[in-house]
């Protein structure tokens, strides 16, 4: 009887739906449905190595905070694709407030306007996400110091500008 229960046990778990989906690649967004904050779309054929997703705005200061000491050269080549869902954020404020200060930036910013592009992805909240796009893992930070920590391991520190440089 217990061999009975134990090999039913073992083919229930492997024939559960959720093996099959554990050991897929993650999700990631329609990047064909996003556009940066200059309002530029994406260009197709680009392929990213690892993206950062933020969906509300805990995670979008954390993740400001971390990238003002990091080089932004990774976000500027796509290495790394920092890709926000403001669906949530009312238009006017998103217009009249936060895009104007986005636009400021030196880095692109990929917006999903409307929620569709990314509403697979796996959320963190008040936190950022940083996934591999070519089927690696899903790292989730809700510490800015760690995730500091990672930006500054994939991108390095920023460089001073020269004419502010001391020797």
């Amino acid at each position: 009887m217990r061999h009975l229960f134990v090999a039913t046990l073992w083919s229930l778990l492997l024939s559960h739906p959720l093996t099959a989906s554990a050991t897929g690649a993650p999700p990631v967004p329609d990047f064909n449905a996003l556009e940066n904050q200059f309002g530029a779309a994406w260009q197709a054929g680009q392929t990213p190595l690892q993206l950062l997703f933020v969906d509300d705005m805990g995670g979008n200061k954390m993740l400001r905070r971390a990238l003002e000491v990091s080089d932004h050269t990774c976000l500027s080549d796509g290495r790394l694709v920092y890709v926000a869902d403001i669906s949530g954020m009312p238009g006017l404020i998103a217009r009249a407030i936060a895009l104007p200060r986005m636009r400021k930036l030196d880095y692109p910013i990929w917006l999903d306007r409307n929620g569709d592009a990314t509403a697979m992805l796996p959320r963190q909240e008040e936190g950022v996400i940083l996934q591999n796009t070519g089927g690696g893992d899903v790292e989730r930070f809700s510490d800015g110091a760690l995730l500091l920590a990672r930006l500054l391991e994939l991108c390095g520190t920023a460089v001073a500008e020269e004419a502010g440089a001391e020797p």
